[in-house]
C-alpha cells in the first residue's frame, strides 16, 4: 500500500467469524484479533503524523492477571531449584 503525502489515508483491517448456533447455547461471546503492521521507510520523519483508531478498537494487549505473575514466579523458582539440584 502506498500513502499519499499531505492527505488523510485509510487503513482497513477486516476480520470474519462464524459461529454455528445449531449446537451451542445462547450468550456466546466472540473476540476478533487482527495484528496489522504499519511500517515506514528508514529516515521517515513522523512529526505531524498520527494514527487514529475507530471507536471500539483497542490499541493494547490485555494485561495478565496477578495470578499469572505468581504462577510464573513459582515456576521459575522450581526450575532454578531443579537445575541447582541437578548440578549437585
Amino acid at each position: 500500500m502506498s500513502a499519499l503525502t499531505g492527505a488523510t489515508n485509510q487503513i482497513t483491517v477486516s476480520t470474519n467469524a462464524y459461529v454455528d448456533t445449531t449446537n451451542s447455547s445462547p450468550g456466546i461471546t466472540l473476540d476478533a484479533f487482527a495484528d496489522p503492521l504499519v511500517a515506514f521507510a528508514p529516515g521517515f520523519d513522523a512529526t505531524g503524523y498520527s494514527i487514529v483508531l475507530s471507536a471500539g478498537v483497542a490499541n493494547a494487549l490485555p494485561v495478565p492477571e496477578p495470578q499469572s505473575y505468581a504462577l510464573l514466579a513459582v515456576g521459575m523458582v522450581a526450575l532454578a531449584f531443579a537445575l541447582r539440584r541437578a548440578r549437585a
